[in-house]
Parts: structure tokens; sequence; C-alpha cells
């Protein structure tokens, strides 16, 4: 289970940022053009690893939520027997 974290946060900002380095030295431009890129990007991926922890985070609660209900399925059952 990933931890959404400031620094867990943090490592998406950074992959945001190095992606927008990538998409300029693809397009043969300077680092330093377009500095409010480098914003929009981080923000994106900000929110991007947001909605993927939340994503995580309910999809654990389902597992475990079902876990549970299997494993009182098969007390029941043992009982029975």
């Amino acid at each position: 289970m990933p931890a959404a974290t400031t620094l867990g946060y943090a490592g998406w900002a950074a992959f945001g940022v190095l992606v927008r380095g990538f998409q300029l030295g693809v397009l043969n431009r300077p680092l330093s053009s377009g500095k409010a890129g480098y914003v929009y990007s981080a923000a994106f991926w900000t929110g991007l690893g947001y909605v993927f922890y939340k994503v995580v985070d309910h999809n654990d609660a389902l597992i475990e939520q079902r876990v549970n209900q299997l494993q009182d399925a098969r007390a029941k059952f043992a009982k029975e027997q």
C-alpha cells in the first residue's frame, strides 16, 4: 500500500518536472523556456498521484471487506459441519 504522504506527492511532482524537461529536450528547446510549464506539469502529476492513492486505498478497503466476508462464510460453514 503506497504511503500518501508529502514525500509521496513530492515524488509525483518531481516526476512531472522531469517529464517537462524531457518534453523540452525532445522539442530541442532550452530547458529555461516556459517556466510556468514546469509548475503546470508538477501540479498535473501531483493530482494524478493523489487520484492514484485514493483509488489504491479504495481498492484495499474493498479487498479487506471481501476477505472478511469470505472468512465469515468459511467460519459459518465450519460450524455447520
